[in-house]
């Protein structure tokens, strides 16, 4: 499990996520027949998915949260933030926006 802290102006949001071996390092470990049973159905969904994660990725970028230009970006920032945590919450994890 990895975990990012984020601290920004007045917020600041932790993100905790597993952290795979890339696909096939994970393959390759993999030597039970339980394993591959999980991981071929995971690797062709992410396959499938790939025009949502673009699409995702495109909304992501699209917020200029610049945190090298706090005093112009400090609302984008915020909004990415936010746009973050409604993305994890989304995916049935969790996250929490602090005040710093």
């Amino acid at each position: 499990s990895c975990s990012i802290l984020s601290p920004i102006s007045s917020y600041q949001t932790l993100i905790s996520y597993n952290c795979p071996l890339n696909k096939e390092q994970t393959m390759a470990s993999s030597s039970s027949s339980s394993s591959d049973e999980f991981t071929t159905p995971f690797y062709n969904h992410v396959d499938a998915s790939v025009p949502q994660y673009i699409s995702e990725l495109g909304e992501a970028v699209g917020i200029p949260s610049v945190s090298a230009d706090l005093p112009t970006h400090l609302p984008d920032i915020v909004k990415m933030m936010e746009w973050t945590k409604a993305y994890i919450e989304r995916l049935g994890g969790w996250a929490s926006l602090m005040d710093n």
